[in-house]
Protein backbone atom coordinates (compact mmCIF):
# COMPACT_ATOMS: atom_id res chain seq x y z
CA UNK A 1 0.00 0.00 0.00
CA UNK A 2 1.25 3.23 -0.89
CA UNK A 3 2.10 5.50 1.96
CA UNK A 4 -0.37 8.40 2.43
CA UNK A 5 1.19 11.83 1.94
CA UNK A 6 1.95 13.83 5.06
CA UNK A 7 -0.04 16.96 5.85
CA UNK A 8 2.07 20.02 5.25
CA UNK A 9 1.28 23.49 6.55
CA UNK A 10 2.85 26.01 4.29
CA UNK A 11 4.45 29.04 6.06
CA UNK A 12 4.54 32.51 4.66
CA UNK A 13 6.97 33.29 1.95
CA UNK A 14 10.05 35.30 2.89
CA UNK A 15 8.74 38.53 1.41
CA UNK A 16 5.39 38.23 3.10
CA UNK A 17 7.09 37.47 6.39
CA UNK A 18 8.73 40.84 6.44
CA UNK A 19 5.48 42.58 5.53
CA UNK A 20 3.59 40.83 8.31
CA UNK A 21 6.25 41.72 10.84
CA UNK A 22 6.00 45.40 9.91
CA UNK A 23 2.19 45.36 10.22
CA UNK A 24 2.37 43.81 13.67
CA UNK A 25 4.79 46.47 14.78
CA UNK A 26 2.71 49.31 13.40
CA UNK A 27 -0.68 48.09 14.67
CA UNK A 28 -0.24 49.28 18.29
CA UNK A 29 0.93 52.62 17.03
CA UNK A 30 -2.13 52.99 14.82
CA UNK A 31 -4.38 51.98 17.70
CA UNK A 32 -2.82 54.50 20.00
CA UNK A 33 -3.21 57.25 17.43
CA UNK A 34 -6.86 56.36 16.67
CA UNK A 35 -8.04 55.87 20.25
CA UNK A 36 -6.04 58.47 22.00
CA UNK A 37 -3.86 55.87 23.67
CA UNK A 38 -3.34 52.18 24.23
CA UNK A 39 -6.35 50.99 26.28
CA UNK A 40 -7.16 53.45 29.12
CA UNK A 41 -6.75 57.12 28.57
CA UNK A 42 -3.38 58.35 29.54
CA UNK A 43 -3.03 60.95 32.23
CA UNK A 44 -1.85 64.37 31.09
CA UNK A 45 1.79 64.88 31.68
CA UNK A 46 2.44 67.69 34.09
CA UNK A 47 5.17 70.09 33.12
CA UNK A 48 7.77 70.66 35.71
CA UNK A 49 7.89 74.21 36.91
CA UNK A 50 11.20 75.87 36.45
CA UNK A 51 12.75 77.26 39.56
CA UNK A 52 12.59 81.03 39.61
CA UNK A 53 15.91 82.73 39.36
CA UNK A 54 16.68 85.38 41.94
CA UNK A 55 16.11 88.90 40.59
CA UNK A 56 19.15 90.25 38.87
CA UNK A 57 20.84 93.33 40.17
CA UNK A 58 19.74 96.48 38.34
CA UNK A 59 21.95 97.19 35.36
CA UNK A 60 24.08 100.30 35.39
CA UNK A 61 22.46 103.19 33.56
CA UNK A 62 23.67 103.49 30.00
CA UNK A 63 25.71 106.58 29.13
CA UNK A 64 23.77 109.29 27.31
CA UNK A 65 23.91 109.02 23.53
CA UNK A 66 26.47 111.25 21.83
CA UNK A 67 25.29 114.62 20.63
CA UNK A 68 23.87 114.49 17.15
CA UNK A 69 26.33 115.56 14.51
CA UNK A 70 25.40 118.71 12.61
CA UNK A 71 23.70 118.03 9.29
CA UNK A 72 26.17 117.74 6.42
CA UNK A 73 26.69 120.80 4.31
CA UNK A 74 25.05 120.69 0.92
CA UNK A 75 28.28 121.43 -0.90
CA UNK A 76 26.78 121.03 -4.36
CA UNK A 77 24.04 123.50 -3.48
CA UNK A 78 26.65 125.87 -2.06
CA UNK A 79 28.73 125.67 -5.24
CA UNK A 80 25.68 126.40 -7.38
CA UNK A 81 24.74 129.34 -5.16
CA UNK A 82 28.28 130.70 -5.35
CA UNK A 83 28.55 130.42 -9.12
CA UNK A 84 25.10 131.80 -9.85
CA UNK A 85 25.43 134.65 -7.38
CA UNK A 86 28.91 135.61 -8.53
CA UNK A 87 27.79 135.88 -12.15
CA UNK A 88 24.80 138.03 -11.22
CA UNK A 89 26.73 140.26 -8.80
CA UNK A 90 29.64 140.80 -11.16
CA UNK A 91 27.34 141.76 -14.03
CA UNK A 92 25.54 144.36 -11.90
CA UNK A 93 28.74 145.96 -10.62
CA UNK A 94 30.39 145.95 -14.06
CA UNK A 95 27.26 147.53 -15.53
CA UNK A 96 27.83 150.61 -13.37
CA UNK A 97 31.59 150.85 -13.89
CA UNK A 98 31.45 154.16 -15.78
CA UNK A 99 29.33 155.73 -13.06
CA UNK A 100 31.73 154.49 -10.43
CA UNK A 101 34.90 155.68 -12.16
CA UNK A 102 33.39 159.11 -12.81
CA UNK A 103 32.37 159.56 -9.18
CA UNK A 104 35.62 158.29 -7.70
CA UNK A 105 38.17 160.60 -9.31
CA UNK A 106 41.67 160.70 -7.87
CA UNK A 107 41.98 163.74 -5.67
CA UNK A 108 44.93 164.64 -3.50
CA UNK A 109 42.97 163.64 -0.40
CA UNK A 110 41.80 160.40 -1.95
CA UNK A 111 38.72 159.78 -4.01
CA UNK A 112 35.51 158.18 -2.75
CA UNK A 113 32.41 157.07 -4.67
CA UNK A 114 28.99 155.91 -3.45
CA UNK A 115 26.60 153.69 -5.43
CA UNK A 116 23.14 152.71 -4.18
CA UNK A 117 20.91 149.78 -5.17
CA UNK A 118 23.92 147.84 -6.39
CA UNK A 119 22.88 144.18 -6.16
CA UNK A 120 19.16 144.47 -5.43
CA UNK A 121 17.05 144.12 -2.30
CA UNK A 122 16.73 140.32 -2.46
CA UNK A 123 20.48 139.84 -2.84
CA UNK A 124 21.17 142.22 0.05
CA UNK A 125 18.77 140.33 2.32
CA UNK A 126 20.33 136.97 1.39
CA UNK A 127 23.83 138.30 2.07
CA UNK A 128 22.67 139.65 5.41
CA UNK A 129 21.33 136.25 6.46
CA UNK A 130 24.60 134.54 5.58
CA UNK A 131 26.65 137.16 7.41
CA UNK A 132 24.50 136.73 10.51
CA UNK A 133 25.03 132.98 10.31
CA UNK A 134 28.80 133.38 10.19
CA UNK A 135 28.89 135.41 13.38
CA UNK A 136 26.09 133.55 15.16
CA UNK A 137 28.16 130.39 14.79
CA UNK A 138 31.00 132.13 16.62
CA UNK A 139 33.27 131.61 13.67
CA UNK A 140 34.67 135.07 14.25
CA UNK A 141 35.56 134.50 17.90
CA UNK A 142 38.67 136.61 17.48
CA UNK A 143 38.22 140.28 16.74
CA UNK A 144 40.98 140.06 14.14
CA UNK A 145 43.76 142.63 14.02
CA UNK A 146 41.67 145.52 15.28
CA UNK A 147 43.17 147.96 17.74
CA UNK A 148 42.68 147.23 21.42
CA UNK A 149 40.61 150.38 21.90
CA UNK A 150 38.07 149.35 19.26
CA UNK A 151 35.29 147.50 21.04
CA UNK A 152 32.03 145.80 20.08
CA UNK A 153 33.44 144.98 16.65
CA UNK A 154 34.10 141.57 15.14
CA UNK A 155 35.74 140.81 11.83
CA UNK A 156 36.73 137.77 9.82
CA UNK A 157 38.79 137.17 6.73
CA UNK A 158 37.08 134.97 4.14
CA UNK A 159 38.66 132.49 1.74
CA UNK A 160 37.08 131.00 -1.38
CA UNK A 161 37.11 127.69 0.53
CA UNK A 162 34.47 129.18 2.85
CA UNK A 163 31.84 128.79 0.14
CA UNK A 164 30.03 125.99 2.00
CA UNK A 165 29.02 128.22 4.92
CA UNK A 166 28.53 131.54 3.14
CA UNK A 167 28.53 131.02 -0.65
CA UNK A 168 26.87 134.33 -1.49
CA UNK A 169 29.23 136.37 0.67
CA UNK A 170 32.21 134.69 -0.97
CA UNK A 171 30.58 135.27 -4.37
CA UNK A 172 30.19 138.97 -3.55
CA UNK A 173 33.86 139.19 -2.59
CA UNK A 174 34.92 137.53 -5.85
CA UNK A 175 32.58 139.67 -7.94
CA UNK A 176 33.75 142.96 -6.43
CA UNK A 177 37.43 142.05 -6.86
CA UNK A 178 36.96 141.03 -10.49
CA UNK A 179 34.66 143.82 -11.66
CA UNK A 180 36.43 146.67 -9.85
CA UNK A 181 39.99 145.64 -10.68
CA UNK A 182 39.03 145.58 -14.35
CA UNK A 183 37.14 148.89 -14.35
CA UNK A 184 39.60 150.87 -12.21
CA UNK A 185 42.69 149.35 -13.78
CA UNK A 186 41.49 150.23 -17.28
CA UNK A 187 40.39 153.74 -16.28
CA UNK A 188 43.64 154.73 -14.58
CA UNK A 189 46.17 152.52 -16.34
CA UNK A 190 46.98 150.62 -13.15
CA UNK A 191 48.12 146.98 -13.05
CA UNK A 192 45.59 145.57 -10.57
CA UNK A 193 44.86 142.05 -9.38
CA UNK A 194 41.46 140.33 -9.31
CA UNK A 195 42.49 138.36 -6.20
CA UNK A 196 39.84 138.63 -3.48
CA UNK A 197 42.12 137.32 -0.73
CA UNK A 198 42.29 140.70 1.01
CA UNK A 199 38.84 141.11 2.52
CA UNK A 200 36.97 141.46 5.79
CA UNK A 201 33.44 140.64 6.94
CA UNK A 202 32.74 142.94 9.87
CA UNK A 203 29.96 143.09 12.44
CA UNK A 204 29.42 146.15 14.64
CA UNK A 205 27.31 145.84 17.77
CA UNK A 206 26.14 148.87 19.67
CA UNK A 207 29.21 150.90 20.64
CA UNK A 208 31.38 149.64 17.77
CA UNK A 209 33.54 152.24 16.02
CA UNK A 210 36.84 152.58 14.16
CA UNK A 211 39.34 155.45 14.38
CA UNK A 212 40.61 157.61 11.54
CA UNK A 213 43.29 155.92 9.46
CA UNK A 214 44.56 155.19 5.97
CA UNK A 215 44.29 151.51 5.07
CA UNK A 216 47.59 151.22 3.21
CA UNK A 217 50.55 151.88 5.49
CA UNK A 218 53.20 151.67 2.79
CA UNK A 219 56.02 149.19 2.44
CA UNK A 220 54.87 146.02 0.70
CA UNK A 221 51.16 146.73 1.31
CA UNK A 222 49.48 146.16 -2.09
CA UNK A 223 46.06 147.67 -1.29
CA UNK A 224 45.17 150.37 -3.83
CA UNK A 225 41.37 150.63 -3.52
CA UNK A 226 38.86 149.63 -0.90
CA UNK A 227 35.25 148.61 -1.60
CA UNK A 228 32.66 148.30 1.18
CA UNK A 229 29.29 146.65 0.58
CA UNK A 230 26.71 147.21 3.34
CA UNK A 231 24.26 144.43 4.29
CA UNK A 232 21.81 146.40 6.41
CA UNK A 233 18.39 146.43 4.67
CA UNK A 234 16.58 147.56 7.84
CA UNK A 235 19.14 150.16 8.86
CA UNK A 236 17.94 153.22 10.80
CA UNK A 237 20.13 156.23 10.07
CA UNK A 238 19.72 157.42 13.64
CA UNK A 239 21.82 154.42 14.71
CA UNK A 240 24.99 155.98 13.31
CA UNK A 241 27.88 153.79 12.21
CA UNK A 242 28.63 156.15 9.29
CA UNK A 243 31.71 155.90 7.08
CA UNK A 244 33.46 159.27 7.41
CA UNK A 245 36.07 160.51 4.89
CA UNK A 246 38.57 162.97 6.35
CA UNK A 247 40.12 165.82 4.39
CA UNK A 248 43.10 168.02 5.17
CA UNK A 249 42.26 171.39 6.67
CA UNK A 250 42.54 174.36 4.37
CA UNK A 251 45.17 176.01 6.53
CA UNK A 252 47.69 173.19 6.21
CA UNK A 253 49.84 172.39 3.22
CA UNK A 254 50.33 168.72 3.95
CA UNK A 255 48.41 166.35 6.15
CA UNK A 256 50.76 164.48 8.44
CA UNK A 257 48.65 163.95 11.57
CA UNK A 258 44.98 163.61 12.56
CA UNK A 259 45.01 167.17 13.89
CA UNK A 260 45.54 168.36 10.30
CA UNK A 261 42.33 166.66 9.14
CA UNK A 262 38.64 167.44 9.36
CA UNK A 263 35.66 165.19 8.63
CA UNK A 264 33.82 165.46 5.33
CA UNK A 265 30.22 164.41 4.64
CA UNK A 266 29.44 161.16 6.43
CA UNK A 267 28.11 158.19 4.46
CA UNK A 268 25.41 156.04 6.07
CA UNK A 269 25.86 152.23 5.93
CA UNK A 270 22.54 151.78 4.16
CA UNK A 271 21.64 148.34 2.82
CA UNK A 272 22.75 147.52 -0.77
CA UNK A 273 25.13 150.51 -0.81
CA UNK A 274 28.67 150.25 -2.18
CA UNK A 275 31.41 152.68 -1.14
CA UNK A 276 34.66 152.62 -3.14
CA UNK A 277 37.67 154.68 -2.07
CA UNK A 278 41.41 155.03 -2.56
CA UNK A 279 42.99 152.86 0.10
CA UNK A 280 46.42 154.46 -0.26
CA UNK A 281 45.33 158.06 0.32
CA UNK A 282 41.87 158.46 1.84
CA UNK A 283 41.82 158.90 5.61
CA UNK A 284 38.53 157.62 6.99
CA UNK A 285 36.83 156.40 10.14
CA UNK A 286 33.62 154.73 11.31
CA UNK A 287 31.39 156.58 13.72
CA UNK A 288 30.10 154.81 16.80
CA UNK A 289 27.15 152.56 16.06
CA UNK A 290 24.22 152.76 18.47
CA UNK A 291 21.59 150.05 18.02
CA UNK A 292 21.33 147.19 20.49
CA UNK A 293 18.80 145.23 18.43
CA UNK A 294 20.19 145.43 14.89
CA UNK A 295 23.85 144.91 14.11
CA UNK A 296 25.79 146.61 11.35
CA UNK A 297 27.26 144.24 8.73
CA UNK A 298 29.70 145.16 5.99
CA UNK A 299 31.93 143.31 3.54
CA UNK A 300 35.19 145.08 2.66
CA UNK A 301 37.24 143.95 -0.33
CA UNK A 302 40.57 145.58 -1.16
CA UNK A 303 41.71 145.83 -4.76
CA UNK A 304 45.42 145.00 -4.88
CA UNK A 305 48.35 145.90 -7.07
CA UNK A 306 49.10 143.02 -9.42
CA UNK A 307 51.53 140.30 -8.37
CA UNK A 308 55.12 141.11 -9.24
CA UNK A 309 54.46 144.85 -9.36
CA UNK A 310 56.25 147.10 -6.90
CA UNK A 311 53.46 148.79 -4.90
CA UNK A 312 55.43 152.04 -5.04
CA UNK A 313 54.85 152.11 -8.79
CA UNK A 314 51.08 152.04 -8.25
CA UNK A 315 50.43 153.85 -4.99
CA UNK A 316 50.25 157.58 -4.57
CA UNK A 317 53.37 159.38 -3.25
CA UNK A 318 51.17 161.74 -1.21
CA UNK A 319 49.56 158.96 0.82
CA UNK A 320 49.33 159.52 4.55
CA UNK A 321 50.40 156.81 6.95
CA UNK A 322 47.96 157.11 9.83
CA UNK A 323 47.96 154.24 12.30
CA UNK A 324 44.58 153.34 13.86
CA UNK A 325 46.16 153.08 17.30
CA UNK A 326 47.90 156.45 17.08
CA UNK A 327 44.91 158.32 15.70
CA UNK A 328 42.02 157.27 17.92
CA UNK A 329 42.37 160.40 20.03
CA UNK A 330 42.39 162.53 16.90
CA UNK A 331 39.14 160.98 15.69
CA UNK A 332 37.51 161.56 19.06
CA UNK A 333 38.61 165.21 19.02
CA UNK A 334 37.26 165.66 15.51
CA UNK A 335 33.91 164.11 16.33
CA UNK A 336 33.56 166.28 19.43
CA UNK A 337 34.30 169.36 17.36
CA UNK A 338 31.82 168.30 14.69
CA UNK A 339 29.13 167.72 17.32
CA UNK A 340 29.76 171.08 18.94
CA UNK A 341 31.82 169.85 21.87
CA UNK A 342 31.34 167.25 24.58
Amino acid sequence: MAEAPALCVAGPRPGRRRTLFMLLCLAPVAQGLAGGGFGAKSKPVKKKKKAKKPPAAPAASAPPPPAAAPPPQDELGAVMALLGSRTAYEARVAGRADELVGALGRGVDGGVAVLDDVLGADACAALRREAEGVHAGKIAADAGNLADDVTRTRAELLDPEDFSRCPRVVACSLALATALSSALGDAHGLPLSSDCGSNMLSCYASGGAFPVHVDNHGGDDRRVYGAIYYMNPDYDEAAGGHFVPWRRRRDVGAALAPADLEPADAIAPRGDRLVVFEADTLAHSVRAYRDDAYRRYALTVWILAAEGVDPRDVLRPERRTLSPTDTHAGMADGERAEAGGG
